[in-house]
């Protein structure tokens, strides 16, 4: 239920401690991947990705490789959508890039607290 959605990924924010790498289109192409996966099983279902990220990509894939590769995914997955959020110094523009590809949208999270983004996330379902 909503309720437990809410709650376990809530405890996943939580669990996140920050290091001094980001592989952003890695960490991407892993959540598309999962979808993939539960998508067979429950097609009818409303997926979506939610990228937090502080910083900038300096690991992994460039965004020109994720955008090449997301265009080669089946329909049903270049649907899915990437709601992004800032923090700190991550790089507006990529974020804004991945969103604007993948249908989502960009939350700034220095300018609303994530309680209030997570709600707006959820209104798109």
């Amino acid at each position: 239920g909503q309720g437990s959605d809410m709650g376990a990924s809530r405890q996943a924010i939580e669990a996140l401690t920050a290091g001094g790498w980001s592989a952003i289109y890695s960490a991407l192409r892993k959540a598309y991947e999962t979808v993939a996966a539960a998508y067979p099983t429950d097609p009818q279902r409303y997926y979506s990705i939610v990228l937090m990220s502080d910083g900038e990509n300096n690991e992994g894939p460039s965004y020109q490789e994720f955008a090449q590769w997301h265009r080669s995914l089946p329909p049903e997955l270049q649907n899915v959508p990437v709601f992004t959020i800032l923090f700190g110094d991550a790089n507006r523009g990529e974020m804004s890039g991945i969103a604007e590809l993948t249908g989502g949208r960009l939350f700034d999270a220095q300018k609303e607290p994530l309680s209030t983004i997570f709600k707006e996330i959820r209104g798109y379902q």
